[in-house]
């Protein structure tokens, strides 16, 4: 006779997240999580491995912090929140693992269904029945790739390898598991072995066809203005050698549009900026490569002859209700491995003529580069109301090229772009989403996979609002975390006033002078919510401060202590 396993669903839970590769549960744990918290307490007594819990106050810095950790190493991990009250103030944040195609597992447990007591884990509290919808599921199902209801035990470990085979295969993004407390505490046999990475883990989208690579290569030799658009190519750290190499056999400038990820150096001769409407409408040439939002079609259109061809993850933008961007090629493939295919076209089958035209390009483009960087030297120190732009050059002078930028700054993202040039893979980092308050738990997640590195983060005083800063704060603290943090604060949501002019230029808003987007945080202490949790906080209220106050701060990151920089910005109304 066989006998049944004292080991709990919710052991053989913890055994297999851990078995998938999941080495961190980032919590935020309520009533509903009670057998996983005993067999945690368990297995950490019998030596026996699970995943990390990381402790977190708010389930924005949970979900972000997971966002941040999978951006830098390619390995989605798991957040653990409560019930439906948990999954819905995680809802914003899986927005923004969706939009930015992050792969993350979602754990919330689900109230208990035994009312009566007939079984162990069933409700004693009165919140039990508050917390009981009739579709738990609808709070994210708009953002999940994959959703499911635990129902036994006795296929966790298959239910868990699913969850992390769908949520890495590309485009990568959000699973859902919701678990009840009584399935949880129900004893069952311990996992499988059978379901292994090898046999049941993420499908990749293939490299470009033999017919397809000659097709775009040829018409990329024959081409005078070719430009390339992406967004999220660099989310592969190969990816930044392997499309320099890209533009150098083949003369092609490359435009990031609101990156994500650092896609080409900055300092490459090849490298366009971040606004492609001028540079479209020149050229005859269009790659898309990895981008969701190339251009704004309202403002800028590619020239009418232009020939344009898309290779992407998700050509077809599947979860977008609209989208306007055609092409004459449309590719679903691996950007790195068809950039590589074409590169090894390039080498074999490019005429020295081509190479000798493409390298009058790259020097005429250096000659362009080299003229709009030279600048009179000037040895006075700036002075006056602090601006942004003089601020970031001045801290890009102090970081070192492997120093990671989180950039949050919404209406001054340009800004940071331009005056905090990265060269390295894996150095920027920014949100797809519109889910506001992503920085700062995606900063402590790129720390906690690169602790060796300094990271930075640039949030407007808007957006800090959002990012739940006690937690942050928390977190960073316990986790032994230390993040720069540099508000710029204009007193509100210059976003919206610049919305708002957009649509109505010369209305009665405009008229009045009054856009509802002032929070009137100019005179607002933001330094002083990091000093409540043991962090540094500084201001700079005037240029000349600039340099003494960065270099403080960088001192005491440097020594293991977050610090927030309040930096005093004209306000905006």
């Amino acid at each position: 006779m066989t006998q049944i396993s004292t080991v709990t669903t919710a052991e053989s839970l913890l055994e297999s997240l851990d078995s998938v590769g999941i080495k961190y549960v980032f919590a935020n744990l309520g009533t509903d999580h009670v057998p996983i918290i005993e067999a945690l307490a368990k297995r950490r007594r019998e030596g026996k491995a699970c995943p990390e819990f990381v402790l977190c106050p708010h389930e924005n810095i949970a979900v972000h912090m997971a966002l941040g950790y999978a951006s830098a190493t390619g390995e989605g991990q798991a957040v653990m929140v409560h019930v439906d009250a948990g999954t819905a103030n995680a809802a914003m944040a899986i927005h923004n693992a969706a939009r930015t195609r992050v792969p993350v597992l979602l754990l919330a447990g689900k109230s208990p269904f035994a009312v009566q007591g007939e079984l162990l884990g069933g409700r004693d509290n009165y919140v039990h029945f508050m917390q009981d919808p009739f579709d738990i599921g609808s709070l994210v199902r708009p953002y999940v790739k994959w959703e499911y209801v635990l129902m036994s035990g006795c296929n966790v470990g298959e239910v868990t390898r699913r969850a992390h085979t769908v949520m890495h295969t590309e485009p990568c993004g959000p699973a859902y598991l919701v678990m009840p407390r009584e399935v949880l505490s129900a004893p069952c046999e311990a996992p499988s072995p059978r379901f292994t990475q090898a046999r049941f883990g993420a499908t990749r989208p293939t490299a470009l066809s033999a017919g397809a690579t000659a097709e775009i290569a040829q018409r990329l030799f024959d081409s005078l203005s070719p430009v390339l658009v992406t967004s999220y190519l660099g989310r592969n750290p190969k990816a930044l050698a392997v499309l320099g190499d890209f533009c150098e056999h083949y003369g092609v400038r490359v435009v990031e549009a609101n990156p994500t990820h650092l896609n080409i150096s900055r300092t490459s001769a090849w490298a366009a900026g971040f606004d492609a409407s001028q540079l479209i409408a020149q050229a005859d040439t269009i790659l898309l490569m990895d981008t969701d939002v190339p251009w704004l079609p309202k403002f800028a259109q590619p020239h009418p002859d232009a020939y344009c061809i898309q290779i992407d993850v998700d050509p077809s933008k599947s979860s977008f209700p609209m989208w306007g961007f055609g092409a004459e090629i449309r590719v679903q493939a691996d950007t790195l491995q068809a950039l590589q295919s074409l590169n090894a076209y390039a080498a074999a089958h490019a005429t020295e003529d081509f190479r000798g035209h493409v390298a009058v390009r790259r020097a005429h483009l250096l000659g362009e580069k080299a003229a709009g960087q030279a600048e009179p030297t000037s040895t006075s120190k700036p002075v006056g109301p602090v601006a942004v732009a003089p601020v970031l050059q001045a801290l890009a002078r102090l970081l070192s090229p492997q120093d990671i930028v989180v950039n949050e700054a919404i209406r001054n993202a340009p800004v940071v772009l331009k005056a905090l040039p990265r060269s390295e893979p894996g150095t920027y980092f920014s949100n797809a989403g519109g889910g506001l308050g992503a920085s700062g738990g995606w900063a402590l997640g790129l720390k906690l996979a690169h602790p060796d590195r300094r990271v930075v983060q640039i949030v407007g005083d808007g957006s800090f609002h959002f990012c739940t800063p006690t937690s942050f704060y928390v977190v960073a603290r316990n986790m032994k975390l230390p993040v720069l943090t540099i508000v710029l604060n204009n007193g509100g949501w210059q976003a919206v006033k610049e919305a708002v002019l957009r649509m109505y230029p010369d209305g009665e808003a405009f008229e009045a002078n009054k856009f509802q987007a002032n929070l009137q945080s100019n005179d607002t202490r933001f330094a002083l919510v990091a000093e409540a949790f043991g962090a540094r906080g500084l201001e700079i209220a005037a240029m000349d401060e600039v340099e003494s106050v960065l270099a403080e701060a960088l001192a005491t990151l440097d020594d293991g202590n977050s610090v927030l920089i309040d930096l005093k910005l004209p306000p905006i109304e």
